[in-house]
C-alpha cells in the first residue's frame, strides 16, 4: 500500500506553521479472537482536515475529519479527530492518514480503545466547558458591575472578557456540539484583537491618573498594530502575532503596568500577577504556534484568560471597595461637618440674660466658665462685673447692640439683633471673630435681653479664603473668558459670574429667569440650552457639547459647553451648572495639526515609493549573474545618482521656501530617457513584460530642462505599467518638435494591458488613488508624475492606447538650447585642491577613508577624526584652512564641533556634509556658524564650486 522508505519514526510531532504535507502510517493490530474496534485519536484540536487512506478487498477506504469536515460526514461525531476501525480477529492493518494545514500542525496522536477514546474526548470537551462557564459567569457580574456603576471600566473589561469567552469557544470548538461548524482561527484570529483592544482601553482607564505622554505614544502603537493585523486574513494574522506583533502587544501592557506600579498605583501589583500568568501562558502558546512545544499547551491561553479574569475580577472589586470606603469617609464628614453645625446653634458659644432695669446678667455653664471669678452658671451678677472681665472695646458696642435691639423692638417684636466684631485678644495679640445674636424679650414685667457670643474666627477666615478663591474664579473666567451660570430647578433662576454678565450686559451678582435667554441669544442657541438642560435633567449625567457661532460679532467662532448636575445632600437633582470656553484658538491648533499630519502621511508615503524602485532595481543587479561588472557598476552608479536626485527632491518638497536653490541643467532630454530606461529592463522582465523604446527618436540637442523630474517621470509610468496592467509590452516614445514659441517634447508611455475604467480616470491622478489593481502600491505613482510635470511646465494626460491598454502622454516645453562650447586645449578646468590643509570629522569609517581618498587625489592634506571630539582637538586655526564636518558623530557631532570652533573666535571656513536633506539641518548648521551645508557623498566639484563662492583660494585658484 505504501513504500515503507517513505515513513521514518519521529518523536517531533509538533511542527508549527508549515506550507508541507504530512502522510503518518500506524499498523492497528487485533490479537483477540473476535472482532475489535480501536479509535486512532489526534490529540490536537487544531487540525482542519485529516483524511484516512484504507485499503479493503474492493478497493481505497477514504474518510475525513478534521473542524472543517461537516459533522455528519465525519467518521465519528467525538470532540478530536477520531477515526475508529473494526479489526477482524488475530489481524493487522496498515492504515495512511494526510495531515495538511495552513494553521499550525501537530501530529501526536494515540491509539485507543473506544471507552478509552470516549473519555478522553469527553474529558478535553469539560475542559472547555468548565473554562467558558466560568468566564461567561465573570462576563455577567461585570455588566452587572457596569450597568450599576455606569463606568467605562466595567464596560471594557465586560468587552475584555466576552472577547476571551469567544476564544475559549475558539480553542476547543465548543460550537461544534451544538451542530455548527466553523474555522476556529477566524473567531481566534478577531476575538483575539478584540481582546487586546479592550485590554488597551481597560488599563489606559483604570490607570487614567498615571498615564504620562510615553504611555500614550505606546497605547497609539499598539492600536495601531491591532489595527493594521484587521487588514489581514485571519491565517496570516496568527501567524503575525505569533512572530513579532505578540512581543510588541506583551511590551505595551507590561510598561503600562510597571508604570502605574512605579506611580504607587494601589491596583498596580495585582494587575501585575495576573498580567504575569497571562502573558506566561500566551508565550507558551507561542511556542505551540511554532512548534517548539507539544499539543499540550494549544489552548493554555484560555487558562490565562480565566485567571487573569479573576484576578481582575477581583481587582474591580477592590477598586469599588476603596470607592464605597472614599465616599463613606466624605459622608461621615459630612455628619461631622452638620453635628459641629447644629452643636454652634444649639450648645457652643456663650449664653446670657441681661435685665436692663436691674443692670443684672446672669450667664451659662460656658460663659460662666469663660468669665472666672467664681461665676456660677443661672445665677445673677451685677453688669459691672461682665464689664470689668471683657476688654475695654466691647462696652461701647454692647452698649450699641442692646440700644439697637430695644429700638428694633417698638418696630418689630420678633427682631433679632445679629452683629460681628473684631476683637484683639490680649493674651495672643491674634485678632478674633465674635458674633453677637440678641432679642429684647419681656418676663413677668421685666426687659430681658437674651444674647449668645460666639467665636467665629475659623469661619472668617473660611469664607474669606473662599472668597478669594471666588475672585480669583470670576477674574481666571474673564480672563480665559469663561462663563459660568446656575440655574435652580425649583424656581428656574439662574446665578451667574461676572464673565457671563459682562458677556449679556447684565448686572453683575443678580438673576435671571431661564426663560430670559430668549431676550439676548438666538433662537438656535436657546434651543441648544433647553435641550441640554432637559437632556442633564432626565439622565442626571454631564453633557458636553461643541458648537459653532453662526451669527452676530463671534460668527465662526468654537465654543465648549458643559452642562453638570448639581444634586442636594439627600442625592436629590436641584439645579444645572453651565460653563461656555471659547476654544476658537484649541479647534484652529487642531485643524492645522491634522493637516500637518496628513501632509507628514503623504510625504512619508512618497518617500517610501520613490526609493523602492532604485533599492530594487540595486538587488536586481547584485542578484544578475549575467550581467558584467563593469556594466553592473556603471548602472548602480547611474541608479545612485538617481537615488540622491529623489532625496534632493524630498528635500525641496518639504521645504519649498527653498525650491529655488533647485536648479536646471543642461541636458540631452533624448539620452536621458534611454539611460532611465535601460535602469528598468530588469525590473520590467522580472513582470513578463518586453519594454520597447523604439519610439524614443535619437537627437543630439542638449537643453536646459529639470533632468531628474523628467528621468522621474519616466521611471514612474513605466513601472506602473509593468506592475498594475496585467499586458505583456510597453513602448515609450519621445520626440523633439519645433515652433515659434521654441523645441517642444512629447513623452508618450503606452500598454497593452486592461487599462482604466472609465469611472476611475476622474480620479487618476489624485493621492492615494488607485486602479482596479490587486497589485501593491501606495497610490502615489501618478499623483507624483502629475505634480513633476507641473514643475517640467508641461501636462499629463490619459487616453485609451492603440495597443489596448493604457496610454499616458506628456507634453512640455524645453527650455534653450545649449551649444557645447570647444574644449580650449591646455586650459583645462581648475579642479585641484592642491596644497589645502583640511580637517575631516565623519564618524563612518567607509566615507571617511573615501572622502580623504578623493581629496587627497585632488592634492589635500587630509587630517581625519572620528568624531567632533577628536577633530575639536586637533584644531588649529594656524595649520588648517578649510574644516568638513559632518553632522551625527557620537561624543561630539557636527553642530556642536561648530559652535565650539566659532566660540574660539577662529575663522577658519567650515563646510557641513550630511544626509539628512530633509529639514531644517541647513538652516541650522549656517546659523552656527558653518559657511556652507553640502549632500553627501561629498563631491569635489560641488565643494570646489563652493569655495570658490566662499572665495577660498586653493593653490591651482590663484
Amino acid at each position: 500500500m505504501a513504500n515503507p522508505q517513505w515513513f521514518e519514526p519521529t518523536t517531533d510531532t509538533s511542527r508549527g506553521f508549515s506550507d508541507s504535507v504530512f502522510w503518518i502510517k500506524e499498523t492497528v493490530r487485533n490479537p483477540r479472537s473476535v472482532a475489535y474496534t480501536q479509535v486512532v485519536q489526534f490529540k490536537s484540536l487544531q487540525l482542519p482536515q485529516v483524511t484516512e487512506f484504507l485499503e479493503t478487498e474492493s478497493g481505497i477506504r477514504l474518510r475525513e475529519s478534521g473542524y472543517l469536515t461537516q459533522i455528519a460526514a465525519r467518521p465519528s461525531v467525538a470532540h478530536f479527530t477520531s477515526f475508529p476501525l473494526a479489526i477482524d480477529p488475530n489481524t493487522t492493518i496498515e492504515v495512511l492518514y494526510r495531515v495538511e494545514s495552513q494553521f499550525k500542525i501537530d501530529l501526536d496522536y494515540q491509539v485507543l480503545d473506544t471507552n478509552s477514546a470516549s473519555r478522553a474526548d469527553n474529558q478535553k470537551l469539560m475542559v472547555g466547558a468548565m473554562i467558558f462557564a466560568a468566564l461567561l459567569i465573570l462576563l455577567i457580574y461585570n455588566l452587572i458591575l457596569a450597568l450599576l456603576n455606569r463606568g467605562l471600566t466595567y464596560l471594557f473589561y465586560s468587552g475584555f472578557l466576552g472577547s476571551s469567552t469567544l476564544v475559549t469557544v475558539a480553542f476547543f470548538r465548543l460550537n461544534e456540539p451544538f451542530g455548527w461548524v466553523m474555522d476556529p482561527v477566524y473567531l481566534k484570529a478577531y476575538a483575539g484583537l478584540a481582546l487586546y483592544a479592550f485590554a488597551f482601553l481597560f488599563l489606559s482607564q483604570l490607570f487614567k491618573e498615571n498615564q504620562t505622554k510615553a504611555t500614550q505614544r505606546l497605547l497609539i502603537l499598539g492600536y495601531l498594530v491591532l489595527g493594521g493585523h484587521l487588514l489581514l486574513e485571519p491565517y496570516a494574522n496568527i501567524k503575525s502575532y505569533s512572530g513579532w506583533a505578540g512581543p510588541i502587544v506583551f511590551s505595551v501592557f507590561t510598561y503600562l503596568v510597571i508604570n502605574a506600579w512605579l506611580q504607587k498605583n494601589p491596583l498596580a501589583k495585582f494587575v501585575m500577577l495576573g498580567w504575569s500568568v497571562y502573558a506566561l501562558c500566551s508565550l507558551l502558546y507561542v511556542a505551540n504556534l511554532k512548534g517548539l512545544i507539544g499539543f499540550e499547551f494549544e489552548s493554555v491561553v484560555s487558562l490565562g484568560n480565566l485567571f487573569e479574569g479573576v484576578v481582575l475580577s477581583g481587582v474591580l472589586a477592590y477598586r469599588l471597595r476603596l470607592g464605597d470606603r472614599t465616599a463613606s469617609l466624605l459622608k461621615s464628614a459630612e455628619v461631622e461637618l452638620q453635628h459641629e453645625r447644629l452643636a454652634n446653634e444649639l450648645g457652643y458659644g456663650y449664653k446670657w440674660e441681661f435685665d436692663l432695669e436691674r443692670q443684672m446678667i446672669r450667664p451659662d455653664v460656658t460663659f460662666a466658665a469663660w468669665h472666672g471669678k467664681g461665676w456660677q452658671a443661672g445665677e445673677w451678677y451685677p453688669a459691672q462685673e461682665l464689664f470689668a472681665a471683657v476688654p475695654e472695646e466691647w462696652h461701647a458696642w454692647l452698649a450699641e447692640d442692646m440700644q439697637k435691639s430695644i429700638q428694633s423692638l417698638m418696630a418689630d417684636p420678633e427682631y433679632l439683633l445679629q452683629t460681628r466684631h473684631p476683637l484683639i485678644r490680649e493674651d495672643t495679640g491674634a485678632t478674633v471673630w465674635i458674633q453677637v445674636y440678641g432679642k429684647l424679650i419681656e418676663v413677668e414685667g421685666r426687659k430681658l435681653y437674651v444674647g449668645n457670643a460666639l467665636d467665629i474666627t475659623e469661619l472668617v477666615d473660611s469664607k474669606q479664603a473662599v472668597d478669594a478663591e471666588i475672585e480669583k474664579f470670576e477674574s481666571l473666567s474673564e480672563r480665559a473668558t469663561i462663563l459660568f451660570w446656575r440655574l435652580d430647578l425649583a424656581t428656574k433662576s439662574l446665578t451667574y459670574n461676572r464673565a457671563f454678565a459682562n458677556r449679556w450686559s447684565l448686572e453683575p451678582g443678580g438673576t435671571i429667569q431661564f426663560s430670559d435667554f430668549a431676550n439676548f441669544m438666538t433662537p438656535t442657541f436657546v434651543k441648544i440650552m433647553e435641550e441640554s438642560v432637559d437632556q442633564v435633567v432626565s439622565t442626571r449625567e454631564p453633557l458636553e457639547r461643541v458648537v459653532q457661532a453662526l451669527a452676530g460679532p463671534i460668527s465662526g467662532e468654537w465654543y465648549r459647553l458643559q452642562f453638570w448636575p448639581l444634586f442636594s445632600e439627600q442625592g436629590e437633582l436641584i439645579g444645572v451648572d453651565f460653563t461656555n470656553s471659547n476654544i476658537n484658538t484649541l479647534m484652529q491648533t487642531q485643524a492645522k495639526l491634522q493637516s500637518t499630519l496628513t501632509k507628514q502621511k503623504e510625504l512619508f508615503a512618497i518617500v517610501g515609493h520613490e526609493l523602492r524602485t532604485p533599492v530594487s532595481s540595486i538587488k536586481m543587479l547584485t542578484e544578475d549573474e549575467q550581467i558584467t561588472d563593469r556594466e553592473r557598476t556603471q548602472q548602480i552608479a547611474e541608479i545612485s545618482e538617481g537615488l540622491l536626485d529623489v532625496l534632493e527632491d524630498m528635500r525641496v518638497v518639504i521645504s519649498p521656501e527653498r525650491a529655488l536653490e533647485s536648479k536646471t541643467i543642461a541636458e540631452n532630454p533624448s539620452k536621458l530617457v534611454h539611460r532611465a530606461l535601460n535602469s528598468l529592463k530588469a525590473i520590467v522582465a522580472e513582470r513578463g513584460l518586453s519594454l520597447s523604446s523604439e519610439g524614443v527618436k535619437a537627437s543630439s540637442a542638449t537643453y536646459l530642462l529639470h533632468a531628474q523630474s523628467l528621468r522621474q517621470i519616466v521611471t514612474n509610468l513605466v513601472k506602473n505599467a509593468a506592475i498594475h496592467s496585467s499586458g505583456s509590452r510597453i513602448a515609450v516614445g519621445f520626440e523633439i518638435s519645433y515652433a515659434a514659441g521654441g523645441a517642444q517634447a512629447r513623452l508618450r508611455v503606452e500598454d497593452d494591458g486592461k487599462g482604466i475604467p472609465a469611472e476611475k480616470v476622474d480620479q487618476l491622478f489624485e493621492a492615494f488613488s488607485r486602479g482596479e489593481t490587486t497589485q501593491d502600491g501606495s497610490g502615489l505613482g501618478l499623483y507624483i508624475v502629475k505634480q513633476l510635470a507641473e514643475r517640467l511646465g508641461g501636462q499629463i494626460r490619459y487616453s485609451k492606447s492603440p495597443l489596448g491598454g493604457a496610454c499616458f502622454t506628456l507634453n512640455f516645453a524645453l527650455g534653450e538650447e545649449v551649444v557645447p562650447m570647444k574644449e580650449i586645449a591646455n586650459e583645462p578646468t581648475p579642479m585641484s585642491l592642491e596644497g589645502m590643509r583640511v580637517l575631516l570629522a565623519e564618524d563612518d569609517n567607509t566615507l571617511r577613508m573615501l572622502t580623504e581618498r578623493t581629496l587627497t587625489k585632488k592634492g589635500a592634506i587630509v587630517t581625519a577624526c572620528v568624531n567632533g571630539r577628536e577633530a575639536l582637538d586637533a584644531f588649529d586655526p594656524e595649520l588648517f584652512d578649510l574644516i568638513i564636518t559632518d553632522l551625527m558623530m557620537p561624543k561630539m557631532d557636527g553642530h556642536q564641533l561648530t559652535r565650539e570652533i566659532r566660540a574660539t573666535g577662529a575663522t577658519t571656513p567650515i563646510v557641513a556634509v550630511t544626509a539628512a536633506v530633509i529639514g531644517a539641518e541647513t538652516e541650522q548648521f549656517m546659523q552656527e556658524g558653518a559657511d556652507a551645508v553640502l549632500s553627501k557623498p561629498l563631491k569635489v566639484e560641488a565643494l570646489v564650486e563652493t569655495l570658490m563662492q566662499m572665495e577660498v583660494a586653493t593653490e591651482s585658484m590663484c
